[in-house]
């Protein structure tokens, strides 16, 4: 065993779900793949440092933040090691060492030559930057592979042959690109995964370059068996349903109204109409069944459309897809959606009589939002679900909840919220996004001193005014000089 595996030492005793796991490692890693899906509070890192140290080759463990990448090599000091890790760990992928542990996009940074790229941080996303104007397409330079080629290389000097995914789904188109190239040319001879929220909920091929990449789910601790041993309290489940702000409503109303107008054009136009009932797919279906099948929803949405204006279709056409001609379905917007990506991309050299229509057609759906990344995004569009999974309205519901549970629990009240960004730069200042600072905010001006809040992250930490002596007298408790931190009011 090498040496560093030698001086890890798991200094606790394991939980029955993961020693379980641990057990039955060998057979797990028989395709020399492992996916461990892991509630929150499963010890999911600690399992993933022991699972590490039992293989004991060189590994680079891949995170999604810089905290995270943080907590595996405090975990590893604080429950593996009794001395100094530095010799066997680092956190720099371009000076690697038997333990790597690295952001993927410190990868993705390794891989470009990109001052964007070398800025690691715990709070953009591509929602974000699509937010700021900013493509997530072009937010890092240009994929370099020589500098790839070169860094790959000095994982394999450092004996690098397996990787551990923290975490490895819902990924930056970049960090896949940069994932796949490493998988591609490392060539590991393992892979350890590791999640709490496996993508169940997207779109089938994005699950299909998951289980490529991380296989076939081995192992699934659930909340229950966290209950059960005692390491996560019994709950419940509810549901608040928040309200959109009032300017928040007019954005979403302008949207729907701008693509029941984009619609509503399409689908009374004759010249359009016309022209589908020409396609020779409609014409001559049995000549035309290999052309239908490779696109069977834009020519079910093209003849949904006809049906609208009173069209007849031919029941050979309509046998392709097992129905007859009445059971054509309605133009919903999911239909209409496919439909429409086709006429404009897809499909559109087959309609050059409609080439100033369709030109039209496009730029006024790229300037209401309706094009996404190259693709007609209306039923599912990306900015409409960022209005409603960043809305400030979602405040006003933390603001109704803790009012709530505060008039039913008094002082026996202890909550805790979470959020997804930090928003540090609202703190004191006018709320404009979601945020923790902007909940601390708002929370610390509608309740003022009826109760005592805090805000706990990686990077801010604010404690109430008459809570400071006893930070003071707990941080020499615990051994913390006073000029190893900073107050400030």
């Amino acid at each position: 065993m090498p040496l560093f595996a030698q001086r890890l030492k798991f200094k606790h005793r394991w939980r029955d779900y993961q020693e379980k796991i641990l057990d039955s490692l060998d057979t797990h890693l028989s395709d020399k793949k492992i996916n461990v899906v892991a509630a929150p509070g499963a010890g999911k890192t600690t399992l993933g440092i022991e699972i590490l140290r039992r293989i004991g080759h060189p590994v680079l463990i891949l995170a999604p933040t810089i905290t995270i990448r943080n907590q595996w090599s405090q975990r590893i000091v604080a429950d593996f090691s009794d001395g100094d890790i530095g010799d066997f760990v680092s956190l720099n992928p371009k000076e690697p060492k038997p333990l790597t542990i690295a952001t993927y996009q410190g990868l993705l940074a390794a891989f470009c030559d990109s001052e964007a790229a070398q800025k690691e941080t715990d709070e953009t996303s591509e929602e974000e930057d699509e937010k700021n104007g900013k493509p997530p397409e072009n937010r890092l330079a240009r994929f370099d592979t020589q500098k790839a080629k070169a860094a790959v290389a000095r994982f394999k000097t450092a004996g690098i042959d397996t990787l551990c995914l923290d975490e490895a789904h819902h990924l930056r188109r970049e960090w896949w690109k940069a994932l796949t190239f490493l998988n591609d040319t490392l060539k590991p001879a393992r892979i350890i995964s590791l999640t709490a929220t496996p993508p169940y909920d997207v779109e089938i091929d994005e699950w299909q370059r998951y289980e490529a990449l991380c296989g076939e789910i081995d192992a699934f601790i659930s909340i229950p068996e966290l209950v059960k041993n005692k390491d996560l309290c019994p709950h419940q489940d509810f549901v608040y349903f928040s309200q959109l702000r009032a300017f928040e409503q007019r954005q979403a109303d302008e949207f729907g109204r701008n693509a029941d107008r984009l619609l509503k054009g399409i689908f009374t136009d004759n010249a359009l109409v016309q022209a589908l009932t020409q396609l020779p797919e409609f014409q001559s279906p049995d000549r035309h069944i290999e052309t239908i099948l490779e696109d069977p929803v834009f020519f079910m949405g093209a003849s949904a459309l006809l049906k609208m204006n009173h069209i007849d279709i031919s029941r050979s056409f309509t046998e392709l897809y097992g129905i007859s001609p009445r059971r054509i379905p309605e133009m919903d917007r999911p239909l209409a959606e496919h439909f429409l990506q086709g006429l404009l991309f897809t499909h559109r050299n087959r309609f050059p009589a409609l080439a100033d229509t369709l030109k039209t057609l496009e730029k006024t759906a790229r300037d209401n939002g309706f094009v996404v990344s190259g693709k007609i995004s209306i039923s599912d569009n990306a900015r409409q679900k960022r209005l409603l999974g960043l809305s400030l309205g979602k405040i006003d519901a933390v603001l109704d909840i803790v009012a709530s549970e505060q008039s039913a629990m008094g002082d026996a009240l202890r909550m805790v919220v979470l959020a997804d960004y930090i928003r540090t730069d609202e703190l004191n200042a006018q709320i404009k996004s979601l945020g923790v600072a902007p909940i601390f905010e708002s929370l610390r001006r509608a309740f003022k001193d009826a109760a005592p809040f805090g805000v706990l992250t990686g990077s801010l930490v604010v404690i109430p005014a008459f809570a400071r002596e006893a930070f003071e007298r707990s941080a020499r408790a615990h051994g913390l000089a006073s000029n190893e931190y900073l107050i400030s009011p």
